[in-house]
């Protein structure tokens, strides 16, 4: 019996506690390295993503979603943080408003999507607030109001959500329409009822839902986003999507800023899907014209630019070789405006008016009109774009 006892306090000390002792270097070493990465390189763990999604929306039966009257948020990001507040009515503005204008006013609805509802600044900062304050500061009795992201990311949304409900009393009515996704739309989105024009009375997309927290959520979430222990360890995280990369597997913002904004968009020889998408755009703004038309409004399609129509980046590496920065330079006039050029076209032969904010923009020389990784306006591109929508509404008389 001793001889016994001996051997297994002997196998203790030859084997148990060393694996012990490993596996205790290995715990504190992975705790270590945890730490380190969440401080000094943070992965796109669960948390991290669910900070980059405001809880301000909710479900439609016309829209993909809108925006959830009586929101309060945080939109957050490595370029910006800010609040979102949702008004009674749905709309990203800090005050109530009334179904009819008020008297003596002239009001102003914008449709869009997150360029107008102004994504990465402060409500105050987005395009329609500021155009707001300037027309009023010349003495003029204006409203504007901001219906951007309430009825939906494209035209087919806008005009599903106008037809519905027109919601609010307006004299001229602004589709913020941007170059990218209003035209690829891509295959996620379909019309499950339309009207007798054969435009949507009902917009659903397959590819985004809303949770029960008030979130925007992709259908198909990663495997490693399912598991709790996983989805928020920043080192599991970062080895994963190393493996991912190393097999071609990457799943960054690269894949989707193809399928939102394709390299053929700027190509003169357009591929049949984008002729396509294009054209189901098109008759969506045709459709929206004849709406307002109908109700004695004004309509005008301003046209937003894609960050790559305003710079092209240069990489330059320092003399060493050791660092590399990115240069930006503006680009001609002319260069990659190959979709405004068929957006005027189509538009003309409806009798539809088009405003490109492209030459504004470039006037401006100013360089950070968009944050760079997120691909939005900054204040400052909020800023230049309600100038030169000021200055067109303007000159057509119409306020």
């Amino acid at each position: 019996m001793a001889e016994t006892r001996s051997k297994e306090k002997g196998f203790l000390r030859r084997f148990l506690k060393p694996l012990l002792a490993m596996s205790l270097g290995l715990f504190l070493s992975v705790a270590a390295a945890e730490v380190v990465l969440s401080i000094w390189w943070p992965q796109p763990t669960f948390s991290h993503l669910d900070d980059m999604l405001p809880q301000c929306y909710e479900a439609s039966s016309i829209t993909p979603f809108r925006l959830h009257p009586g929101a309060r948020t945080r939109l957050e990001s490595p370029e910006f943080s800010h609040a979102v507040v949702v008004n009674g009515q749905g709309l990203r503005m800090d005050r109530e408003v009334a179904r009819e204008k008020p008297e003596g006013f002239r009001r102003i609805l914008v449709l869009g999507d997150s360029f107008a509802f102004g994504w990465g600044v402060a409500g105050s900062e987005a395009f329609p607030a500021i155009l707001e304050r300037k027309l009023r500061a010349r003495g003029m009795k204006v409203e504007v109001l901001n219906l951007g992201f309430a009825m939906g990311p494209s035209p087919d949304s806008y005009y599903a959500g106008l037809r519905d409900d027109p919601r609010f009393d307006a004299d001229i009515v602004v589709t913020a329409f941007f170059v990218g996704n209003d035209i690829a739309t891509p295959g996620v989105v379909r019309w499950a009822r339309t009207d007798d024009r054969g435009l949507p009375l009902q917009v659903i997309n397959d590819l985004w839902s809303v949770d029960d927290e008030h979130r925007l959520r992709q259908s198909e979430t990663l495997w490693r986003y399912r598991i709790p222990l996983v989805r928020d360890s920043h080192l599991v995280i970062g080895i994963l999507d190393k493996i991912d990369g190393i097999l071609g597997r990457e799943h960054d913002d690269s894949a989707l800023a193809e399928v939102w904004n394709p390299p053929e968009l700027y190509l003169d020889e357009w591929p049949e899907s984008l002729v396509s998408s294009f054209e189901k755009s098109m008759r969506c703004l045709v459709g929206i014209n004849d709406l307002v038309k109908e109700r004695g409004q004004e309509f005008l399609v301003m046209v937003i630019p894609h960050l790559n129509q305003i710079y092209s980046h240069e990489a330059k590496s320092s003399r060493e070789g050791e660092q590399t920065r990115v240069v930006r330079r503006f680009r001609g006039l002319d260069e990659a405006r190959v979709p405004q050029r068929r957006l005027d076209e189509a538009l003309s032969a409806e009798g539809i008016e088009m405003f490109d904010l492209v030459p504004a923009l470039l006037r401006s020389k100013e360089m950070r009109l968009y944050y760079t990784q997120d691909g939005h306006f900054t204040a400052r591109g909020h800023a230049v774009a309600a100038g030169a929508l000021e200055r067109e509404l303007l000159r057509r008389g119409t306020l």
